[in-house]
């Protein structure tokens, strides 16, 4: 069983990145700045949390969603295809052009929610049997129990299908029902490694989110009003989510390129 080296994932992806930043700032740009610019720009304002009652709040953040849904989908569904654009150029040896990529990564993002679609109807059964069980024998506290039980059980599969975008973009396997497997294999032993390494990544995000938006965001508005400040603060976070999805593919890349073995080519080579 291949240990994960974290370390040398990170290095891998960091000069990945480094050495092909003009072709990935392209489509960071239009697959996940644009898109998220968009949503938030174009969507509704979030209700605000401290002036509504819990009834209020309750309804308000379910209008909410229900209108951000028709601009959530698609801005998703361009992430998925460029987040399997940027894995095949990270990862293609025969060194695919840009649209190319593009177009694999199109195919690639179809396949992958597919297999995103059936791992939620999956666990979506089972915990809705488990949870319904427990409802149905009136235990509130076994209720709970089951609801953390199935939370804790999305969150570790998760990380064992980590890797699925890479088995898809990498070793093109388009059969979600083989591509579930593999990815819960390659991540066989290194569940910890990873999401230690990926809430690290996290943790880097968001507080570069908050504290943009409560410092760039909030100082447009007190200088320029409320709309600068909104539009500031979308930028800010576009801009981090933006170079977060190049990085995070880069070290979905190193990662699997670890435990996969190195005949499937290196990550830090750079595009033509």
């Amino acid at each position: 069983m291949t240990k994960l080296d974290s370390n040398l994932a990170w290095q891998e992806a960091s000069a990945a990145v480094s050495a092909n930043r003009e072709v990935l700032a392209v489509l960071a740009g239009v697959f996940f700045l644009l898109p998220r610019l968009a949503v938030e720009l174009l969507g509704p304002v979030p209700p605000n949390m401290q002036a509504l009652g819990v009834a209020e709040l309750q309804g308000a953040m379910r209008d909410f969603y229900l209108q951000m849904l028709p601009l959530a989908l698609p801005m998703m569904a361009m992430q998925f295809v460029g987040t399997q654009a940027m894995l095949t150029l990270f990862t293609d040896r025969t060194r695919p052009t840009v649209a190319e990529a593009i177009g694999q990564g199109l195919i690639g993002a179809l396949c992958y929610l597919a297999a995103q679609l059936l791992f939620a109807a999956t666990l979506g059964v089972a915990g809705g049997l488990l949870i319904g069980i427990a409802g149905m024998l009136g235990l509130k506290p076994l209720v709970a129990l089951m609801v953390v039980v199935v939370l804790a059980a999305i969150g570790y599969m998760a990380l064992r299908l980590v890797l699925l975008g890479p088995v898809i973009a990498v070793e093109r396997v388009r059969n979600p029902l083989h591509a579930i497997p593999r990815a819960w294999a390659l991540a066989q032993g290194n569940v910890r490694r990873i999401f230690v390494l990926v809430a690290l990544m996290m943790i880097v995000l968001m507080v570069i989110m908050v504290a943009g938006a409560a410092l760039i965001g909030g100082g447009a508005a007190l200088i320029f009003g409320a709309a600068v400040g909104r539009i500031a603060g979308a930028v800010v976070n576009g801009l981090a989510g933006a170079v977060f999805a190049v990085y995070f593919a880069g070290i979905l890349a190193a990662i699997h390129r670890q435990l996969a073995g190195p005949s499937l080519g290196a990550v830090t080579a750079p595009f033509e």
